[in-house]
């Protein structure tokens, strides 16, 4: 990837991806100060049927202001870089397909526990990332990978249990692991996503 493209790409998506996190933040804000965050049970409940619709919801639903902002801001970073790699198409389309990876995983193997959170969409979106830019070398890839790992490997310290219950690590290492698996099958997946014509 051409650097100057590269840096076209985040000037020119930033507020998108800003407007985004501000239409997510504004719903929390709805659901802390008018319903005492009772919309966070719409989350993951592992092997509960109604916990099914908690695999969309969950990357917006946040249980207060920092859980939202120390998700928010390896969102902006990691959305910005999978813009300028893949478009902004594909970048929604591989985002719903971590996202409900993750989310079916979680369901299927996590504790029991309401998950919440955009820390599985964060980590599969790491995921993603690391694995591109290993297989694509460039001098923007490896700029990319080099902030990757030192500036967010707390993200894979995150995938294994640390005693805090209310960490959900599960969903971190979930995500990561679906990020990765969508990497391996990205034309599949987003040759089946553009048939329902969503973007």
């Amino acid at each position: 990837m051409d650097f100057k493209y590269f840096l076209e790409n985040i000037r020119f998506y930033g507020d998108h991806v800003l407007m985004l996190l501000g239409y997510v933040l504004g719903f929390n804000i709805f659901n802390w100060l008018f319903f005492g965050s009772i919309l966070n049970l719409l989350g993951i409940r592992p092997r509960h049927l109604t916990g099914l619709i908690g695999i969309p919801l969950a990357p917006i639903l946040h249980a207060n202001l920092s859980h939202f902002l120390s998700n928010s801001f390896p969102l902006i970073f990691l959305s910005l870089m999978m813009i300028a790699i893949d478009g902004l198409q594909a970048y929604y389309e591989l985002c719903i397909a971590i996202t409900l990876l993750s989310g079916l995983m979680i369901w299927l193997f996590a504790r029991h526990a309401i998950h919440i959170g955009a820390s599985a969409l964060a980590t599969g979106m790491y995921g993603w990332l690391a694995i591109t830019t290993y297989y694509y070398p460039s001098a923007v890839n490896y700029l990319i990978m080099f902030v990757l790992f030192f500036y967010f490997g707390f993200m894979i310290q995150g995938v294994l249990p640390n005693g805090d219950r209310s960490v959900s690590w599960e969903g971190h290492l979930f995500g990561m692991i679906s990020g990765i698996i969508v990497h391996f099958y990205e034309n599949n997946i987003l040759e089946f996503l553009s048939k329902f014509n969503i973007f």
